[in-house]
């Protein structure tokens, strides 16, 4: 399983059958309120302020 630890304390896991995402209380607060989709949340998060991440990186962290 592949793992990433993001800076603003949140971890990710994944391999090619699940992602587990362990929010961060920041993060858990922010996605109570969330309305989109849980894709486009773990994408909000793990993409770096004003970077873009591109759509391969992004099905190789599902």
């Amino acid at each position: 399983m592949n793992y990433k630890n993001l800076p603003c304390g949140c971890m990710m896991q994944w391999d090619d059958e699940e992602t587990v995402l362990v929010f961060c209380n920041r993060h858990t607060v922010e996605y109570v309120r969330w309305e989109g989709t849980d894709r486009d949340f773990i994408k909000k998060i793990a993409t770096p302020k004003g970077a873009k991440i591109d759509k391969r990186s992004l099905v190789e962290m599902q």
